[in-house]
């Protein structure tokens, strides 16, 4: 019984979105014996104005014959009520924990379906996670195999777990997170058909779709930079609860961002500062950074950070420092470097610093942000 809601995380790309409609759906088909029913509820984990940002969801739905207007978003929902009236479960896919944006919501997460680390929370939820594994979507395909096979015969379930698998996977190129299992798992799935899907191509292959889906997925026209940077965003926090940071994950380089001389750059790291500056006074911004393309052999991680009496070690050099060290998360080895590029050191009341990095390829935010979380932990 109660009110069971389904979301992925907070970057909102088509993993999370897609295992948030498909695990729900699954969700429902469990349930219809049932002797009191629940009502079951895939919710997008982002504001309701903010869904545009992600035009391969868009494309995505659009394929699917779902219009985007018909989701239900994080802020449609009545959660706190729900949460006081005691009658709330959630489902959570493609995260392992709660954003620290969500507290207070921890003691009804009752199912968790992942690819991530294991951040160990939650010990009574009943727990799916394979990690290292590329998506999210091939466990969830291997979870309905073992649960109620005949799903995966719906058209539209297959397209959304196939879909998602070739683009975390980037059509199984990848080397860093594709893994047999990915391969494994797609293979099960329905083939792409314009027969049974809104597309407007005779010629449709994994190839076809992958390609569509991600043109929509960089193109970032009539974005401003704080849209760019809100489009995959994902917030997270230290293990002593001390430290709130955000980490957004872009498919550009500085370049294609605009930010090829010094007063650019300058505006753009205001741009951040404004957002820290901006959030909310009692959970406050102690890092914002910006994990972005740089060239095959390394990615930048930009950073803005805090300045803190108490916390001395909260710079740009104590961080490099860290990652130097070479740690291993998800079997890469996260190394990096202050860049020598020019860029900007700090704002003019010097509350804020800014920092940009090197990263050795290939790494993403699965590495970077445990890596966060560790070195803000270490801060006393």
């Amino acid at each position: 019984g109660g009110i069971w809601i389904v979301f992925g995380n907070e970057a909102h790309d088509l993993d999370s979105m897609g295992c948030a409609l498909v695990y729900a759906y699954l969700l429902s088909q469990e349930q219809q014996t049932s002797d009191r029913p629940s009502l079951i509820l895939p919710v997008m984990n982002i504001p309701r104005n903010e869904a545009v940002l992600r035009k391969d969801n868009i494309l995505a739905l659009q394929i699917a014959g779902i219009p985007h207007e018909d989701l239900i978003y994080m802020d449609d929902i009545p959660i706190v009520d729900w949460a006081s009236k005691r009658c709330l479960n959630i489902a959570i896919c493609d995260h392992n924990e709660l954003s620290p944006r969500q507290k207070g919501f921890e003691d009804f997460v009752r199912i968790i379906i992942d690819h991530h680390m294991d951040a160990e929370k939650y010990k009574d939820a009943r727990k799916y996670i394979r990690f290292p594994t590329g998506s999210c979507s091939s466990l969830l395909a291997s979870h309905i195999l073992e649960k109620r096979p005949e799903l995966l015969k719906d058209p539209v379930v297959s397209f959304f777990l196939r879909a998602s698998i070739l683009i975390d996977t980037k059509l199984f190129s990848d080397a860093g997170k594709t893994t047999p299992f990915d391969i494994e798992m797609c293979g099960k799935l329905l083939p792409i058909s314009s027969a049974t899907l809104r597309l407007s191509s005779d010629c449709v292959d994994d190839a076809y779709l992958y390609t569509i889906l991600r043109r929509a997925r960089l193109d970032t026209d009539g974005m401003s930079t704080v849209d760019i940077i809100k489009k995959d965003l994902k917030y997270s926090e230290d293990v002593n609860q001390k430290h709130l940071f955000a980490i957004s994950t872009i498919k550009k380089d500085l370049t294609q961002l605009g930010l090829d001389d010094m007063t650019k750059k300058n505006d753009f790291m205001i741009q951040l500062a404004n957002l820290m500056e901006s959030s909310d006074e009692n959970t406050p911004l102690h890092g914002y950074f910006i994990l972005c393309s740089k060239n095959d052999q390394h990615k930048q991680l930009i950073a803005s950070l805090r300045k803190s009496e108490s916390d001395a070690g909260l710079n740009p050099s104590s961080l490099e420092k860290e990652l130097q060290k070479g740690k291993e998360y998800g079997d890469l080895r996260l190394f990096g470097r202050r860049d020598q590029v020019p860029w900007p050191e700090t704002i003019s009341d010097e509350s804020i610093f800014f920092a940009i990095y090197e990263l050795d390829q290939p790494i993403s935010r699965k590495q970077v942000l445990p890596f966060l979380t560790d070195w803000f932990s270490s801060q006393r």
